[in-house]
């Protein structure tokens, strides 16, 4: 049996996230040397205060902050809100690839989705 005729998916997870990439770099601005410093700087800041990183604003940066988030991870976070929608309940982020429930209890008190 032959699978039902679809037509293609033009738009898919990556090439949002190449469109999102080709925007960022016709923006003229280059990155930011100091950026992820800041970034992690603010983590800091923010977790001492009680105040809570939301995953639905959250950039790479501030994102690869917090512990054992790397990159990969980071990214995955941001593409899952642009494509899915925002994110209505922080231990949402479980299901991003690489982020373990293990991973989610050991920062939860410094994350939210507002």
């Amino acid at each position: 049996m032959k699978p039902p005729n679809r037509p293609p998916d033009f738009f898919n997870k990556g090439s949002a996230l190449l469109l999102a990439l080709a925007l960022s770099a016709c923006s003229g601005r280059g990155p930011d040397p100091h950026e992820g410093d800041r970034s992690q700087a603010r983590v800091r800041a923010a977790s001492r205060r009680g105040e809570c990183l939301d995953l639905n604003t959250a950039k790479v940066e501030e994102l690869e902050a917090l512990p054992g988030v790397g990159e990969k991870i980071a990214r995955r976070i941001i593409e899952h809100r642009e494509t899915q929608g925002p994110f209505e309940r922080p231990e949402e982020v479980i299901i991003i690839e690489g982020f373990s429930e293990r991973k989610y209890r050991a920062i939860a008190s410094q994350l939210c989705a507002e």
